[in-house]
């Protein structure tokens, strides 16, 4: 049976393929206001699912500190005394989100905050 040669997936470089490829920009798909009002609108659907996870988020934060206060955390604190920022940063960032959540700002305010404040929080 003869078979018939595939053609290349790739773009032929020419006969030096070890010269570099040119750098090519990302472009945008879309326009910044269509872009806007995507994020916007996708946001804004998925409000009460945010509400939730912020508040899921802060009752975690609220028992993980104290189980801390209740157990030998305490003594952790007392021979570590920097070791008490991490719960107080995570608690505020934590209460924030969830404050920016159920706020009336919180189609223009929200997403910014949580792009800083959550990978924060996740340290």
């Amino acid at each position: 049976m003869a078979t018939t040669p595939r053609p290349l997936s790739r773009p032929h470089a020419g006969p030096a393929c070890g010269t570099p490829m040119e750098d090519v920009k990302p472009t945008r798909r879309f326009e910044g206001e269509l872009e806007a009002e995507y994020i916007r609108t996708r946001l804004q659907n998925s409000r009460t699912l945010v509400r939730m996870a912020c508040l899921l988020g802060l009752l975690v934060t609220c028992l993980r500190i104290a189980e801390l206060a209740l157990t030998e955390g305490g003594s952790l604190v007392q021979s570590h005394p920097f070791v008490i920022i991490f719960p107080v940063v995570v608690l505020a960032s934590s209460a924030l989100l969830a404050w920016f959540a159920w706020h009336h700002s919180f189609l223009r305010r929200y997403l910014p905050l949580a792009n800083i404040l959550v990978p924060t929080r996740n340290v």
